[in-house]
């Protein structure tokens, strides 16, 4: 094993203690930071079932990721937007008519 080598192993075993899913303590506090994300997930969720959405499979991918990973990506968070907003301005269409 070179220094190189070495050095690199040694950064990869400190990045590992510093992250939720190898360490139980960054754990339990990854998860209480994450249950307002996942309760505002689970809504726009019950929004798109209750509507029949075609976007219930990304919610659910988004939901996962951020179970496995502790943590949820700008652009997922984008997307979750769009859908929500989506989902909010079809409410009001059936008044549009009258």
């Amino acid at each position: 094993i070179t220094p190189k080598m070495c050095t690199a192993i040694q950064t990869s075993i400190e990045k590992c203690k510093k992250d939720p899913r190898y360490d139980e303590t960054l754990k339990i506090e990854a998860n209480e930071k994450l249950q307002p994300i996942l309760g505002k997930i689970n809504i726009v969720k019950a929004m798109a079932e209750g509507k029949d959405d075609y976007s219930v499979d990304f919610i659910k991918d988004v939901e996962k990721y951020v179970r496995n990973n502790y943590r949820i990506t700008k652009k997922q968070m984008a997307g979750l937007n769009k859908v929500y907003k989506r989902l909010t301005e079809d409410l009001f269409e059936g008044d549009k008519d009258e």
